[in-house]
């Protein structure tokens, strides 16, 4: 039997269904939305603030602190593809519950670490978290708005991930001096019990997915596909190109983004002694972010999601090897924030692309495994980088090395020729 998504499908760019104001329940998960991403910028971005400190206490060289910040994100990799799928058959709203809890779980086991092994298994269990929200909430947010919004929805609510990073650089600056690495850690696992019991009574579930467990409920629709059958059918009807297009875009691009989230702080710890200085670099580089991510709601309404990938990720390659070069605190910094707009503004478009792809019955799955696969490149990046920096690599070489990835990611993402050749 084939499935009827007509009550789930969402309206497609240009109908006036699409064209429809934000109703009251879209506003609220909205606003969600941001507050969870500015959480999940929190602990994603609270170790590449903690790692010179820990790096310090462990007694840890550049090749075991990149082992060390990847268990997260072998963590965030498991979470994408093992917990995603969950989302299809059991609703956005518990798979979101589901994640912060790991969050706070694994957040709570780094903060009281006494050693690497200890530190690194928290950080795993909270990426389990961390892996699935990102598109948990991505998810939801394309599917409350309307499809020409998407773009404006999109980079708004991940401007609530720069934006808690950015604020997690600047109590850092403060708390991780004075009282240390692991007073914030607990103070962010405490964040982590406040969202889970906001989200808990305020998250309203996805109308389109509570459409389609209506539509099954009424014999109108097939049951939901099960858990180990949702990766094959991302790729049926025509959307396997699709499928492993944004797979390998992701890929690359995460590469550097997580060389810049994890290794940025660090580098510049390295070329200056004042302690205060990798702060700011990360909040200049977060501040970038959250401008970039801003600015991409605007220029999603002048420019295809495709031809935005293909100028916006070559030109943060260039920012990245500016960067690397730059031999002024001045010029270090320029870079850097330029680097936050160009490349985490530009990354949005994989989500909104990846989003389009697929529909309400294999949105969660089909953007999990997309970032899933894509935090391999995010594990791989801040690993080589270890490894090339303990072998004396320079600052300028590793942005050079970092910024092909970039262009690859673009030209992949630009072949993605129509976010509808699925159908």
């Amino acid at each position: 039997m084939t499935p009827d998504l007509s009550a789930a499908r969402v309206p497609e760019a240009g109908t006036p269904a699409a064209r429809e104001k934000l109703d009251s329940n879209a506003r609220l998960t909205l606003l969600l939305a941001v507050l969870i991403n500015m959480l999940d910028g929190l602990d994603i971005m609270i170790v590449a603030y903690v790692a010179p400190s820990v790096s310090r206490d462990f007694q840890l060289d550049p090749r075991q602190l990149g082992m060390v910040l990847s268990a997260g994100l072998v963590g965030m990799m498991a979470g994408g593809l093992l917990l995603t799928p969950l989302g299809d058959r059991f609703g956005r709203r518990m798979l979101s519950l589901l994640s912060l809890g790991l969050m706070t779980l694994g957040t709570l086991v780094t903060a009281l670490s006494v050693d690497p092994v200890t530190f690194g298994i928290g950080r795993a269990i909270a990426g389990l978290g961390i892996g699935a929200i990102l598109s948990t909430v991505a998810t939801l947010v394309s599917e409350v708005v309307p499809v020409d919004r998407r773009p404006w929805a999109m980079g708004l609510s991940l401007g609530g991930y720069t934006f808690g990073a950015m604020l997690t650089g600047l109590v850092g600056s403060v708390i991780i001096p004075i009282y240390g690495w692991q007073r914030m850690l607990q103070a962010a696992a405490l964040l982590n019990v406040v969202m889970f019991g906001v989200t808990y009574f305020l998250l309203p579930e996805s109308r389109s997915f509570a459409a389609r467990m209506l539509s099954i409920a009424e014999g109108r629709s097939a049951p939901v596909t099960a858990f180990f059958s949702a990766v094959p059918a991302l790729f049926r009807d025509g959307r396997w190109r699709s499928t492993l297009l944004i797979w390998l875009a992701i890929f690359f691009g995460m590469q550097s983004v997580y060389f810049a989230t994890n290794w940025i702080p660090q580098l510049v710890s390295y070329i200056s002694k004042n302690p205060s200085l990798p702060f700011v670099a990360g909040m200049l580089y977060s501040a970038g972010g959250l401008t970039g991510q801003l600015l991409y709601g605007g220029l999603g309404k002048r420019f295809s999601v495709r031809t935005l990938l293909i100028v916006l990720m070559p030109m943060a390659g260039v920012m990245l090897v500016v960067f690397g070069r730059s031999e002024t605190v001045v010029g270090i910094m320029a870079a850097i924030f330029f680097l936050g707009v160009i490349l985490q503004g530009g990354f949005t478009g994989f989500y909104v692309i990846a989003a389009e792809i697929y529909s309400t019955d294999m949105r969660s799955a089909g953007l999990g495994w997309a970032i899933g696969i894509g935090r391999g490149g995010g594990i791989l990046g801040p690993l080589v980088a270890g490894f090339l920096i303990s072998a004396g690599m320079s600052t300028a070489g590793l942005a050079a090395v970092f910024a092909v990835p970039l262009v690859i990611a673009g030209v992949l993402g630009w072949s993605i020729r129509t976010v509808t050749d699925c159908q």
